[in-house]
């Protein structure tokens, strides 16, 4: 967190829940380099439940940084792996 934070105005706009979940889960990414937990630990964390844990993550959407490609890749293929093809000559 920076002393900027202080005059920033979209800041300032935020509504108090929203406000305050933000310092709380950038508190929560700098424990673990800058990653958030899971839903339901980020919820028990920021003691909301899960469903106010999404709607206050979207809304702060913004504010967040998200690198989630690697997570998707890596935890989620939809298909085979494609089989290395042999040359064919021709």
């Amino acid at each position: 967190m920076y002393r900027d934070l202080l005059d920033d105005l979209n800041w300032h706009e935020l509504d108090p829940k929203s406000a305050k979940a933000l310092v709380m889960i950038w508190l929560i990414a700098s424990e673990d380099l800058g990653t958030l937990p899971e839903t339901k630990t980020l919820a028990f964390r920021l003691r909301m439940s899960e469903k106010e844990t999404k709607e206050v993550v979207t809304r702060l959407s913004s504010w967040l940084e998200q690198d989630d490609i690697n997570a998707i890749s890596e935890g989620y293929q939809d298909d085979m792996p494609e089989k290395r093809r042999e040359k064919t000559e021709k």
